[in-house]
């Protein structure tokens, strides 16, 4: 046979990336706290801005089957989200979870490089034996994304409540998720010295209801309430000062007991990784669903 195959998960691979390497990015969370509505949109929103950048990214025709090919995925999921208007279905819960690999290419450097994104079910990550057992590329990940759902924050589900907004979201609370990481990293020192991206998901909730939670956003938003994402998508050049604030500003919001129901973790996560870690916020459908349709949002 002509073609590499993961001894694992049989998933095959592309002779390119098993030849020149690759870097692993694992993306983590608790059960619908978002992760694959997140890496579907990041993948959608790099093939639209990549070229400002010089970077082209491709997912690949690769996997057991045509139906696990990485481009098959994406391209059903992407249908789901910008065509359909509808989230992406739960993730299942698999014995061999099957990556998602694709190709970036620089048009600066001339080299390409192989991400793998391991997406799996959250059930994976709500405690710490879980992980070790299910979870064991995080060890070989070049950097980690940790997901965060807001929605289980008590004090946004009232101010949801107050507002009359349906909120149909099972979401797993921080302490779950955190916990079950810092058990995993106590027992793999090797993990805090990865970098790792704490994403609170949703962010479009403390955008909306600021003013409830006493919250300054102006780093994240323009007077108007525009993202300001303008000036990378004009120049192509991401702001590492707006990306400082931005962390900045989650820590801040973090570390308020009035808002967040454990305010410890910010500390925590400081503590343990450092200035390996960052704070961000995203939202992938710009708004909360209704009744599981995006009704409005960033459909392009």
């Amino acid at each position: 046979s002509q073609k590499f195959v993961c001894l694992n998960c049989h998933n095959w691979l592309p002779k390119e990336m098993i030849e020149k390497g690759a870097e692993i990015i694992s993306v983590s969370g608790g059960p619908a706290s978002g992760k694959t509505n997140y890496i579907v949109t990041l993948i959608q929103q790099m093939k639209k801005y990549g070229n400002k950048l010089g970077l082209t990214i491709t997912p690949q025709q690769v996997g057991r089957n045509k139906e696990e090919f990485t481009s098959a995925k994406y391209e059903k999921a992407r249908e789901n989200i910008f065509d359909f208007k509808m989230p992406v279905p739960k993730t299942a819960v698999s014995k061999h979870e099957i990556p998602w690999i694709l190709r970036l290419e620089s048009s600066v450097t001339k080299k390409a490089v192989y991400l793998v994104f391991y997406d799996t079910a959250g059930e994976n990550f709500k405690d710490s034996e879980s992980m070790q057992k299910n979870a064991k590329y995080l060890k070989r990940s070049k950097a980690v994304i940790c997901v965060l759902d807001i929605l289980s924050v008590k004090k946004i589900k009232k101010i949801l409540e107050a507002n009359e907004i349906e909120n149909n979201d099972v979401a797993t609370p921080f302490d779950e998720t955190l916990t079950a990481l810092y058990n995993f990293q106590t027992n793999d020192t090797s993990m805090s010295n990865k970098p790792f991206a704490f994403v609170l998901s949703k962010f479009d909730v403390i955008i909306d209801h600021h003013e409830d939670l006493g919250c300054d956003v102006s780093t994240f938003v323009n007077g108007d309430g525009t993202p300001k994402n303008s000036e990378f998508i004009e120049t192509g050049k991401p702001n590492l000062d707006q990306i400082e604030s931005g962390h900045k500003a989650i820590k801040n919001f973090m570390d308020d007991s009035k808002i967040w129901d454990a305010s410890e973790h910010s500390h925590n996560i400081m503590t343990k990784w450092g200035d390996n870690a960052r704070f961000f916020g995203v939202s992938s459908f710009g708004c909360m669903p209704d009744e599981n349709t995006i009704l409005k949002g960033d459909a392009d």
